[in-house]
């Protein structure tokens, strides 16, 4: 019987019995393992600085009460403040020289005009007091050159208004003792005086002028609040 290098190994040259081709068996040193080169150390990272909000950021605002949805209307706002007209307003928009331009000039006139042809057509019954207000509520920008004549006017035809009535009223009382038929003849020159002068005090504001009725334009000038505004 031949012998076998190794005493029960498989011939090749098997570094020992069951390892694999090229492995040394047990209790055989290792084979020197390759030398392996060096890691290069890794650059610290550098911490980046916190990122500052920008000047004048604050927190993100957020809408105050409900939003409304698509296609809904967003509540109406406050409404306007009125303007403050104290006593006197009139006289200081006169002597700062403001002037009119043609259309507020044209609404001055008409509510003279107007409040004259009531009082010719109804008599001097309350239409004429309707006459102003029709200007001051057709006119889209409520201006002081304006606004003086409608309260003018609308003063003056209230003042007739009210005299006329005490007129008949006391006339047709006291028409027992024929006095009062006196007393009735004072309704035509009444009459008159409503239909004439606010076509004078009318031509005035045409032209542009701070023209008054006796003792009603100076006061409403000077000391008293306009009734429309």
């Amino acid at each position: 019987m031949t012998d076998q290098p190794g005493g029960g190994q498989p011939p090749g040259g098997n570094g020992g019995w069951g390892n694999p081709p090229g492995q040394p068996g047990w209790g055989q040193p290792q084979p020197p393992q390759p030398p392996q080169p060096p890691q290069q150390p890794q650059p610290p990272s550098v911490p980046q600085p916190p990122q500052a909000a920008p000047p004048h950021a604050g927190p993100p605002q957020q809408p105050q009460g409900p939003q409304p949805g698509w296609g809904q209307q967003p509540p109406p706002g406050p409404p306007p403040q009125q303007q403050h007209y104290p006593p006197g307003y009139f006289a200081q928009v006169a002597e700062s020289g403001y002037q009119p331009d043609q259309e507020e000039l044209t609404q001055a006139f008409n509510a003279h005009l107007f409040g004259g042809l009531a009082a010719f057509i109804f008599c001097g019954l309350v239409f004429p007091i309707a006459a102003p207000l029709i200007v001051f509520a057709t006119a889209k920008e409520k201006r002081p050159f304006m606004l003086y004549h409608v309260n003018q006017s609308l003063i003056f035809q209230g003042a007739f208004f009210a005299i006329n009535a005490g007129i008949a009223t006391v006339g047709g009382i006291l028409t027992f003792l024929c006095i009062g038929y006196f007393i009735l003849l004072l309704l035509p020159i009444t009459w008159l005086i409503a239909v004439i002068y606010p076509l004078v005090v009318g031509m005035g504001a045409k032209r542009g002028e701070w023209t008054e009725y006796p003792f009603i334009g100076q006061k409403l000038l000077r000391e008293w609040k306009p009734l429309v505004k």
